[in-house]
């Protein structure tokens, strides 16, 4: 009477197989994961210079800077730039004031390279939070650079952001 004592080798390899598939769906689902959670926390920070913008500008100084508005460094993003216009194209316009009008715009840009923990997916995304002259504050993500290198999901864009 033969007794089974074990798997067999074809039976380790399905086994094997199988993990091996489940974990390249699992890693891709959590690149997505974390490539959401990091463009929706920059937002956040971002927003958070609102009031002190506001502020500002209610004193009637468009000219302030970003120490003015206590910025911090993110790990995720370049510094802020502080600006008259959005970025177009995947480039951010250089640094100057908010228009007398009260227009103006708080721009962050991801990166992955140094000390920064920007998700590659996402190098290069910049975050545009803009001031209208209603007084109103929109956030637009520009997404230039990731869609030419492949690596953007409209699953990343955070809600309200267009």
């Amino acid at each position: 009477m033969n007794r089974s004592r074990g798997f067999t080798l074809i039976e380790l390899m399905v086994v094997v197989a199988i993990i091996g598939i489940l974990a390249s769906i699992a890693l891709t689902q959590y690149q997505d994961y974390i490539a959401r959670t990091q463009l929706s926390r920059s937002v956040a920070e971002l927003s958070g210079y609102k009031s002190a913008v506001e502020e500002f500008l209610t004193r009637g100084d468009p000219s302030f800077d970003t120490t003015d508005i206590g910025y911090i460094k993110s790990n995720l993003t370049l510094a802020i730039v502080i600006g008259n216009s959005a970025s177009a194209g995947g480039l951010a316009p250089a640094s100057g004031p908010f228009n007398n009008d009260g227009t103006g715009v708080l721009i962050v840009q991801f990166d992955n390279s140094g000390s920064n923990q920007g998700a590659s997916n996402l190098q290069g995304t910049i975050v545009n939070i803009a001031r209208l002259i209603s007084g109103q504050w929109r956030c637009t993500v520009d997404r230039t650079v990731p869609l030419a290198q492949g690596g953007w999901k409209d699953s990343y864009l955070p809600a309200g952001c267009s």
